[in-house]
């Protein structure tokens, strides 16, 4: 194939690949999404360092109980709340000034998380490689069943982000903190259709690049 045709075809591939990001929502502490892998932090030690953020506990120093039924430690970190219920479990959280992305080992279709207080200083941004697919911040109105405003520690929301290869996910945040809980995510499976019409473009290239040959030997 000439450099010309690799490059139309790597243009082709491209064209075929939608960066959109579509957002839906569950209602409750966890995905609904069938066959997703879901990480609920409960295998780190409390206190543990994660890809730029923290992993706390209810039982974390400092932690207490609040009117909100969560645990709260004051000043560094609350609890997303699960529910009317109270839970006593650990989730995940990035500080004031903090950035941290986790990498996924291969391209994913859906990308879910619970989102507590979901504030004006918190945003999260999807990748596909190094092109932005959505960035979203919380608290503006520009998020579905979402306050405005910054402290409503006392509510969550379980938001699913869907896209055609979401390679990684970043949780910024400008204040304490960025709280997530049941991190969900699901490997994406290019549709049939994309590869037909990649086929058929490099079958076209092909016959292209064979017709060029046959005339520079004549």
């Amino acid at each position: 194939m000439t450099r010309t045709a690799f490059i139309a075809a790597a243009a082709l591939l491209a064209s075929v690949q939608a960066h959109a990001v579509t957002v839906t929502l569950t209602a409750g502490p966890s995905t609904a999404v069938a066959g997703a892998n879901v990480e609920t932090f409960e295998s780190y030690a409390a206190g543990s360092n994660l890809n730029g953020g923290k992993v706390y506990a209810w039982n974390s120093p400092g932690a207490a109980l609040t009117g909100d039924n969560i645990y709260l430690i004051s000043g560094i970190s609350a609890q997303p709340k699960h529910g009317a219920a109270l839970v006593k479990d650990q989730w995940f959280s990035v500080a004031g000034g903090g950035d941290a992305t986790f990498s996924f080992a291969s391209a994913q279709s859906y990308v879910g998380f619970l989102w507590g207080s979901v504030d004006t200083y918190n945003r999260v941004t999807f990748y596909n490689g190094s092109s932005v697919l959505g960035s979203y911040v919380g608290g503006t109105g520009g998020l579905p069943n979402v306050p405005t405003g910054n402290g409503h520690q006392g509510t969550a929301q379980y938001f699913n982000f869907f896209a055609d290869a979401i390679t990684s996910v970043r949780f910024q945040s400008g204040g304490n903190a960025f709280e997530i809980d049941n991190l969900a995510s699901v490997t994406a499976v290019p549709e049939p259709e994309s590869y037909a019409l990649l086929l058929a473009g490099l079958g076209a290239m092909a016959f292209v690049a064979r017709r060029r040959r046959s005339d520079d030997l004549r």
